[in-house]
């Protein structure tokens, strides 16, 4: 949907839509079994999208390292204010 809105230029491209396009090519990958790497996210972002892939976990449709492959690729493991506690 993004990706259509952005080829016929209904939305613009800017910091926010390409985040969301990043985090679902994310999730599309590790669910096809494969990797991905991410480039500079928000780190409100980081923090928001660590909520929605613990609630798939939850929900059974991610196993739980899914959380350690995204805090990898989005830098969060190297940044000050990670925490195992954080959702």
């Amino acid at each position: 949907m993004l990706e259509d809105d952005l080829s016929t230029h209904r939305i613009n491209e800017d910091r926010d839509v390409n985040s969301v396009l990043m985090f679902c090519q994310f999730l599309n990958a590790i669910k096809a079994g494969g990797s991905f790497l991410l480039i500079e996210l928000p780190i409100l972002h980081i923090a928001y999208y660590r909520t929605i892939i613990n609630r798939l976990i939850k929900a059974g449709e991610f196993p739980a390292e899914v959380m350690d492959k995204f805090d990898d690729a989005a830098g969060w493991n190297d940044c000050a204010l990670s925490s195992n506690n954080w959702p």
